[in-house]
């Protein structure tokens, strides 16, 4: 299912955007599932879904997001959440400015500890696993956020084509989240990465990120928010900005090969891994690259310039079984990217200089019990 987890329309109080709007925007670049995110208060998009008459075409559920004024680390989502609208904000809690941590658990008890996906949006990675004033002194940041939440927005994807040093030589070595991202996993913190718009405009603003979200049905009327959270939670997620992507892994060991998301044990080191990736008409990717514990592999890279052979002119863009030797107590993710291309016009005059790129969240593999 293809599914935005951050967006905006008017009643989030910072933009102009009609909120009727925001579910035809979404509708129509075919989100499948959208929780709805106004700052500050419960919302909901099912009575302009009926207004559409559209309720079949995309599943939704009440959610928020609280925005505390630390920023940017201070922005949390939270679905579902049970919707009073004749209450302050919805019935939704109150923020905690100078206290992330404070503020983000009191998000995920909401509801009487109800169920739900806690997300942390465009956090400063430093800010939150180690410095908390940013003064460049190391002094624990706000780490203990991570005990609530449950996946944590990555974009840009893309970054997790550049390595440490390339990182430090941008003008905001802060915006790479990949990276920090993939040593948090390896740090032994299982928190799936999501992509998100964060769209505060109507027009091409859903669609030009989005989560492939594993699920049971390819019937959005059918899609449960109960299964959505708990694939969610497991990290069954593909980021993308168009292309689409599956990947497992093989073994002798494994009744059925492993999905993403899955935690599995091998009969040795060595395995096979298996990746398609699919695009539109308007789309393409010429690089594939495999990370294990957040390291490039360089003898599984592949490119159209020197593999062509691997690449394909149709809706199937790449399909390889590849060679993997993987240790236990590691993890593996896939990443593909057209180079030097574009989504192009369909996304419109800003989004469409995005780069077509595909990440997936990891498979994990561990020590034999």
């Amino acid at each position: 299912m293809s599914a935005e987890l951050h967006s905006h329309s008017s009643p989030s109080g910072d933009n102009t955007s009609d909120q009727l709007g925001r579910v035809e925007n979404l509708l129509c670049e075919h989100l499948e599932f959208a929780p709805c995110t106004e700052h500050q208060r419960i919302e909901s998009y099912d009575d302009q879904l009926e207004i559409l008459n559209a309720a079949h075409l995309m599943a939704t559920c009440s959610g928020m997001e609280l925005t505390g004024s630390l920023l940017p680390i201070n922005h949390q989502n939270a679905f579902p959440l049970i919707w009073k609208p004749r209450e302050q904000d919805g019935g939704g809690p109150r923020t905690n400015n100078q206290d992330p941590v404070a503020q983000i658990a009191r998000l995920a008890m909401w509801d009487d500890e109800a169920d739900k996906v806690v997300q942390s949006n465009h956090p400063n990675m430093r800010q939150m696993l180690r410095d908390r004033n940013l003064d460049g002194e190391d002094d624990g940041g706000f780490a203990k956020m991570l005990d609530f939440m449950d996946v944590i927005e990555v974009h840009p994807p893309e970054m997790i084509f550049l390595d440490e040093q390339k990182t430090r030589e941008l003008k905001n070595p802060d915006g790479n989240r990949m990276l920090p991202w993939m040593r948090l996993i390896a740090s032994g913190k299982r928190i799936p990465g999501v992509v998100n718009t964060d769209a505060h405009y109507n027009f091409h603003g859903s669609g030009a990120l989005r989560n492939w979200i594993r699920c049971s049905t390819d019937d959005p009327a059918k899609i449960s928010t109960e299964e959505m959270t708990s694939r969610l939670q497991t990290g069954q997620i593909v980021m993308s900005t168009g292309p689409f992507m599956r990947v497992s892994l093989s073994d002798p060991a494994l009744q059925v090969d492993a999905q993403i998301g899955d935690t599995v044990s091998l009969s040795s080191p060595e395995a096979t891994l298996n990746v398609e990736i699919q695009c539109a008409n308007w789309l393409d990717v010429n690089r594939v690259e495999v990370f294990i514990n957040g390291q490039p592999q360089p003898e599984l890279s592949r490119r159209r310039s020197t593999h062509p052979d691997s690449f394909g002119q149709g809706v199937v863009k790449f399909r390889q079984s590849l060679p993997l030797k993987i240790e236990a107590d590691s993890f593996v993710i896939v990443a593909a990217i057209g180079e030097r291309l574009q989504l192009g016009r369909v996304m419109g005059e800003k989004e469409g200089k995005r780069q077509p790129v595909v990440v997936s969240n990891p498979i994990y593999v561990e020590s034999p019990r």
